[in-house]
Order: structure tokens, then sequence, then C-alpha cells
């Protein structure tokens, strides 16, 4: 099984937006009869983590997003970013946009 956990570095979790997490753990979780393996196998940027504010103004203003004030380049950061995630079984979030 793939688990994806937002971090803000390698050892503390992400707790605010998903979609604002500076990086991305992936670990594999395999079990045998006895016993279940848990291996980091990436730790991946956030491609939108490091783009300049001024193209994030929907992000920052509000948060996580309001659908009726959202910018279409804002939602399409959303869909490429899920494109992404989508091999992954599960996604560690507290916070996420609609």
């Amino acid at each position: 099984m793939k688990v994806l956990v937002p971090i803000n570095n390698r050892s503390d979790v992400y707790h605010n937006n998903l979609f604002k997490a500076p990086h991305f753990a992936l670990y594999i979780i395999d079990s045998t009869e006895f016993n279940v393996y848990c291996t980091l196998k990436d730790v991946m940027e956030n491609p939108y983590y490091s783009l300049d504010q001024n193209s994030q103004v929907s992000a920052n203003k509000y948060g996580i997003c309001d659908s009726e004030n959202c910018t279409i380049q804002h939602l399409n950061e959303h869909i490429i970013l899920s494109q992404q995630m989508a091999d992954c079984d599960y996604i560690l979030a507290d916070h996420f946009c609609d």
C-alpha cells in the first residue's frame, strides 16, 4: 500500500491545507502474517509551494479554498497535484480544499 503524508521537513507532519505543504513523503506499507513494515520510499517537493506568492493569491487569501473566490489557475494547480497523487492508496490530511 502507498501512503502520502504532507510534511514540513523529514520529521514534522504538515497539518494545514494539504495542497500548501512544502513536501510530501511517500511511504510503502507491507504486511506479513506477523509483521507490518513501513518504508520511506521518497520525499517529494510540492511543485506549488515555491511558486511566487503573487500567483497564489486565492490560496493565501482564503487558506482552505473558498470555492466562490478560487481562481481557475488555482483550481488547475489542484488538478495537476491531484494527478500526481493518484497512484497512492491513501493520503494523510487534516485539511484540504474542496
